[in-house]
């Protein structure tokens, strides 16, 4: 049976997710990441989720998105003008659902509640972008069945500076340990490289992870020192992408995999965790089946210069060790 995914409803809601292509094959060339990026904008904007930062790469994606407690109460023209985002070279399709919309009648109510439903919630989106994806891909290189790997992994993250810095940095340093770049400006699939372009989705997502109040050279450098500070800096000389084991009683290296960020149920600060925790009680006891206790990512005593990742705490699915080495030419 299905654990039940957690979710939390009628709050604003910050989700790193993550799914692989079916049996880790690297199947997403060059053409296919600059495809997914731009379903991944357009998804988002349809859905009325934030996009925060994201990274593609040739077997899997990472997001960093806030999903709004309520959505608008939305008119035909302001669905209308989502569903134009999701289908722009559809106008067929978007000529058809505006007669439909503008009807006014019972099948336009039923039409209006279908497009509602698809938005405001991170497994309608999720369930949007791969499904567009799906579609492209198939289509175009002849492959049928599934893509995608079973579900997509999801953890709640809480909504503040320090913690979302943290996770934006480790999804934006993950070309670095998959050992395609060799610094974060080299890598152009990502949130940091589209803010750098000037992508206004990603710009105010910088603005959020910073919490700028403007998405300016300033904030956009900030960003910057910090994953140079939080992975570039973590080791000397970066020519290949065999890392050094993390330091498990201190801050830990962004250039080495960190389980409880992907695979984590709640990711924050051990009141966080806890209250969310206790929130969920019920979907908490069917998932974890143990005592509702976090666990720290490191010591209390510990101080950091960076960010005080001894103030992180984690509730997370899978038995194991916390880090691990990264493998050479492995993405994760």
């Amino acid at each position: 049976m299905r654990c039940p995914r957690l979710k939390l409803i009628g709050s604003d809601t910050v989700y790193h997710v993550t799914s692989r292509i079916i049996g880790g094959r690297r199947l997403i060339d060059a053409s296919g990441r600059d495809i997914f990026r731009s379903q991944l904008l357009r998804t988002a904007e349809f859905c009325g989720v934030e996009l925060l930062t994201y990274v593609v790469l040739s077997n899997h994606f990472h997001i960093l998105v806030r999903v709004p407690g309520r959505q608008p109460n939305l008119d035909h023209r302001g669905l209308l003008k989502r569903y134009e985002a999701l289908y722009p070279h559809r106008p067929a399709r978007v000529v058809k659902m505006r007669e439909i919309l503008e009807r006014g009648d019972g099948l336009s109510e039923q039409a209006r509640c279908r497009l509602l439903a698809r938005m405001g919630d991170i497994s309608s989106f999720l369930k949007e972008l791969k499904q567009l994806f799906s579609i492209w891909y198939n289509a175009t290189n002849g492959h049928y069945g599934t893509l995608w790997a079973s579900r997509f992994k999801s953890t709640l993250v809480e909504d503040e500076p320090t913690t979302l810095q943290w996770v934006a940095a480790y999804i934006d340093l993950n070309p670095l340990r998959a050992g395609m770049a060799k610094s974060p400006e080299e890598y152009q699939w990502s949130g940091y490289a589209d803010a750098r372009r000037g992508e206004d989705q990603l710009c105010r997502g910088i603005e959020v992870i910073m919490a700028a109040r403007t998405c300016s050279a300033s904030s956009l450098g900030a960003y910057r020192e910090l994953l140079h500070q939080r992975g570039m800096r973590q080791v000397k000389d970066f020519p290949h992408p065999t890392l050094p084991e993390a330091n498990v009683s201190g801050q830990p290296n962004l250039l080495t995999t960190f389980r409880p960020i992907s695979d984590g149920g709640i990711l924050g600060s051990p009141s966080f965790v806890l209250a969310i925790a206790t929130r969920l009680t019920h979907q908490i006891s069917r998932i974890f089946k143990r005592e509702l206790r976090p666990h720290p990512i490191a010591p209390k005593s510990e101080a950091s210069q960076v960010a005080p990742a001894h103030n992180l705490a984690t509730l997370y699915r899978l038995r194991g060790p916390i880090f691990r080495r990264s493998k050479p030419d492995t993405e994760d």
